[in-house]
């Protein structure tokens, strides 16, 4: 009996003795994160073109069959947390803060040299207004151009433009812009469109309000959240060409495209065609008509509702609030889509675009 007392105690002393030592040589139990891992790396981040596979040397582990990586005081899950987003300006990413105001982004701009205040709006064409091209001192031309084949065509003035920068170093390829007055905007110079999402994947955090443009070869999707499939509807405005990133969803069960357009301060709206054929004012018990002052495209007169889910891909948003155009003219009496989807219900999320390959990312914000 006393032998088996001092067999036991020299295996307790002997275990103690070797844990210090295990954890000294990186030992880790089976779902741990060695206490070697640099703050902030994770197994998937890209090293400006170096191989994704776990750097030689370090310990990484999984943690309830979810990807993590170690942050101080801990471990956090890639949901809450990417470096895409939390660190702008590594991974081939450069970032700009915006002002967002009554839900929509206002950035900084140097054309030719001069700062300019714009608003960025995926649902319109890139534009200066008349009065920033007259306080940057650019010559106005002018020149013919047919919207569509349906239309005759129509005087566009414009202007020749040769650097045209977002913060210090973000260049925008623009060699001319079109010179429009956007309605019921006075404050702004100008609309920055669909057209800056070409040569970049671009992160929007609405919550941190930061503009993300990152390399195409150092995005990371997996990093991104919900991936919802694009597809783009071209049009032509007082000669501002803008591609229109288009998704399909279901609201309440009824199929439908929406066009994604941070120039809408409005969460959703459903547009007249669809909200007639499917009787969208009866079905939601919507209130009395209402004007709404909204974005570049004018005023919405509409009817306020409240749907019980939209899906966008595997993304669902409840109580959506909704707004049923009755506009007999103009955007929002177009039947080619369902409904609009502006950045009243995209401030929710960390908005990733990725044009090249069809792609939006939704994730949800860091935002308490």
């Amino acid at each position: 009996m006393v032998m088996e007392k001092i067999h036991f105690s020299c295996f307790f002393f002997c275990v103690l003795a070797i844990l210090p030592m295990g954890k000294a040589l990186g030992w880790t139990r089976p779902g741990e994160v060695a206490a070697s891992t640099r703050v902030g790396e994770h197994p998937f981040m890209e090293h400006r073109g170096k191989s994704t596979q776990e750097p030689k040397g370090k310990a990484y582990g999984v943690v309830g069959g979810a990807h993590r990586f170690a942050i101080e005081g801990g471990v956090k899950s890639l949901e809450g947390r990417c470096p895409q987003t939390n660190k702008p300006y590594k991974n081939g990413a450069k970032a700009i803060p915006f002002r967002f105001i009554n839900n929509l982004i206002y950035v900084n701009a140097k054309v030719d040299g001069h700062d300019l205040l714009m608003l960025l709006d995926t649902g319109g064409g890139t534009s200066l207004t008349p009065r920033a091209a007259a306080k940057a001192g650019m010559m106005v031309h002018h020149r013919l151009f047919k919207p569509n084949l349906s239309t005759p065509k129509r005087r566009m003035a414009y202007v020749k433009v040769k650097h045209f920068r977002l913060g210090k170093n973000i260049k925008i390829k623009e060699k001319t812009m079109p010179v429009v007055a956007p309605f019921g905007y006075p404050v702004v110079d100008g609309i920055l469109g669909s057209k800056t999402f070409h040569n970049f994947v671009v992160t929007i955090d609405y919550y941190h309000k930061l503009i993300s443009f990152i390399r195409k070869s150092s995005f990371l999707p997996q990093c991104a959240g919900e991936p919802i499939d694009l597809s783009f509807f071209y049009t032509t405005s007082d000669g501002a060409v803008a591609k229109l990133p288009v998704v399909e969803g279901v609201l309440d069960g009824l199929k439908s495209k929406f066009w994604i357009d941070t120039g809408s301060w409005l969460p959703v709206i459903m547009l007249t065609p669809y909200a007639e054929k499917h009787d969208l004012y009866t079905r939601y018990h919507a209130s009395e008509v209402a004007d709404s002052a909204l974005r570049a495209g004018g005023i919405l007169r509409a009817r306020r509702a409240t749907g019980r889910y939209l899906r966008l891909g595997n993304v669902t948003i409840r109580r959506p609030h909704l707004y049923l155009s009755v506009d007999k003219d103009g955007p929002f009496a177009f039947g080619r889509f369902g409904g609009n989807i502006g950045s009243g219900l995209l401030k929710n999320y960390i908005v990733t675009f990725d044009f090249s390959h069809k792609r939006m990312y939704l994730r949800k914000s860091d935002q308490p």
